[in-house]
């Protein structure tokens, strides 16, 4: 309970310095607002807090991501910032994980998809994460055959799946012209 009432006093006082015109592009405040975020993606989890998992949407997730990225951009938080999306990585990887074996491959697959978002802003590629999240949709279509869904559940899955590589695919391409424009 004491964790939890920290990290929400701390999100309150990071989405004030986030929304204040002298402090919302400064790599720290964007930097601190990802580790914040992805801090109570984590507690939800462990802690299994039916509050916390409520605020911990994909727009929340998004919010961390491109925080993290922004920090990233900045040389002086570049480090720190790729420490932060290791540790949210981290904490994604264990979440999914977790999902998966409990045969539940719609929210394993999103995890996975998260962790590879969080890589991808700092300019990795986690072929891991693609991997995994290609794997957790695939049994998902083979869980939705043994269950004898209707055809049309069965399709609206493989399109997932087929939306899922090509995006995959497109984050993998994206982030090598980058890194090979940095070189």
């Amino acid at each position: 309970e004491i964790a939890k009432k920290t990290i929400l006093s701390a999100k309150e006082y990071i989405d004030l310095a986030a929304e204040h015109p002298d402090t919302k592009e400064s790599a720290k405040t964007l930097y601190y607002k990802g580790e914040i975020y992805v801090a109570i993606a984590d507690l939800a989890d462990r802690k299994a807090d039916s509050d916390l998992s409520a605020m911990v949407t994909d727009a929340f997730l998004q919010q961390a991501v491109e925080s993290i990225k922004k920090a990233h951009d900045d040389k002086k938080w570049s480090s720190d910032a790729g420490e932060a999306s290791y540790r949210a990585r981290f904490s994604l990887d264990k979440q999914a994980n977790g999902k998966y074996k409990a045969d539940k491959f719609s929210d394993a697959a999103r995890l996975y998809q998260w962790q590879e978002a969080f890589a991808s802003a700092v300019g990795v590629i986690d072929s891991a994460a693609i991997y995994l999240v290609l794997l957790v949709l695939n049994n998902l279509v083979i869980s939705l055959q043994q269950q004898s869904v209707s055809p049309e559940r069965q399709n609206l899955a493989i399109e997932e799946l087929q939306h899922t590589l090509m995006h995959q695919v497109h984050t993998a391409k994206l982030v090598t012209t980058l890194n090979q424009k940095q070189l």
